[in-house]
């Protein structure tokens, strides 16, 4: 089976710059790109984090603002139901059942948002980062979907490539593509992608940095 690595876009959301950079550029606004990451290898069907929770794709640009928070929130999400990880996959012919394994780098509301759509399979991630999500804490943390008690969980400590993990879950067997590093880069996505970005295919980059809507056609790695 050919190897498949696609970019997937899932929605934008504007944010307060001091949530990124504590202590730092109060006040100035951010518009960031929420990406996910879908690989197809040897049989299986890997997800790399699952975007904002779905509420936070209807439209309302105060889904996620505190109560009396006045305007504009810490955060306001745009996308709709395309854009949500259902929609994302569905424009590869996908439905969330067909994922194998989800890998969650860290679990921020704007990573494991989508968690919910795969209780049918583990879902892997360091140990320290859901060390650090059942502390809370954090703006990004006071969303609970991801402890629901449904979701089966996996944990590692420190880097490992999926050949060396023993008791590996579903999806990860003899499969060296997948790096699973420490703390908030669960696989090394980026270096993937750029290997495999030859001169031809450097627009795709450009366009997904500017959370321009990719082509779903045709893999970046293939």
């Amino acid at each position: 089976m050919h190897t498949r690595f696609f970019l997937l876009t899932c929605g934008t959301a504007d944010l307060e710059q001091s949530t990124l950079t504590p202590g730092r550029a109060a006040g100035a606004r951010l518009r960031v790109p929420i990406p996910a990451y879908l690989l197809q290898t040897d049989g299986r069907t890997i997800l790399f984090d699952t975007g904002m929770p779905d509420f936070c794709y209807t439209g309302d640009p105060r889904a996620l603002a505190h109560e009396g928070e006045p305007d504009p929130p810490w955060a306001i999400p745009y996308g709709g139901a395309a854009d949500t990880i259902a929609g994302q996959l569905a424009t590869l012919g996908l439905r969330p059942a067909d994922v194998d394994l989800v890998v969650n780098s860290h679990l921020h509301l704007d990573h494991c948002g989508g968690n919910l759509h795969f209780t049918h399979c583990p879902l892997l991630l360091q140990a320290a980062e859901l060390e650090a999500a059942r502390a809370g804490g954090s703006v990004y943390q006071e969303f609970a979907g991801w402890k629901e008690p449904d979701l089966r969980y996996q944990t590692i400590q420190g880097d490992h490539r999926s050949r060396d993990l023993d008791g590996r879950p579903p999806g990860l067997e003899a499969n060296p593509l997948i790096y699973l590093a420490a703390r908030q880069r669960a696989i090394d996505v980026v270096r993937l992608a750029a290997a495999s970005l030859h001169s031809g295919q450097q627009d795709l980059l450009l366009k997904c940095e500017r959370c321009e809507r990719l082509s779903r056609s045709t893999p970046v790695l293939s």
